[in-house]
């Protein structure tokens, strides 16, 4: 099943009452479901089992939705542990998070990398 933003519009119980029942379709039926989802809630988010991320139309992530936030931590960005996860991995494909390459501390004084510059590695 193929949805293109199925929550678009929608107040954020009830997206997250559209996505549980698509989740039940998934689990009940054996099924697959590719989504695309704008700004969703974190309750919402954790119901995906896999994300793929994109950037200026290349790859930037693909596994996990429940280890991506920590995949791009590994890479030096800083993550808040009580923020959304979904709004965190947006920031990063947009360009708008900050990364502290590794093994620089943040008073070294070197440039920080942002997602673009991620994305050339």
């Amino acid at each position: 099943i193929f949805l293109d933003e199925p929550t678009s519009g929608l107040d954020s119980a009830i997206a997250l009452e559209v996505m549980q029942s698509v989740k039940g379709l998934v689990e009940a039926g054996n099924r697959t479901v590719v989504a695309t989802i704008h700004q969703p809630s974190q309750d919402t988010f954790d119901l995906f089992d896999n994300l793929l991320l994109l950037a200026d139309g290349r790859v930037i992530y693909s596994g996990s939705s429940k280890k991506a936030a920590r995949y791009f931590q590994d890479l030096g960005y800083i993550y808040d542990e009580v923020s959304n996860p979904a709004d965190f991995v947006v920031e990063v494909a947009g360009g708008n998070k900050v990364c502290v390459p590794l093994g620089v501390g943040s008073s070294s004084g070197e440039q920080t990398k942002t997602t673009k510059e991620l994305s050339t590695l």
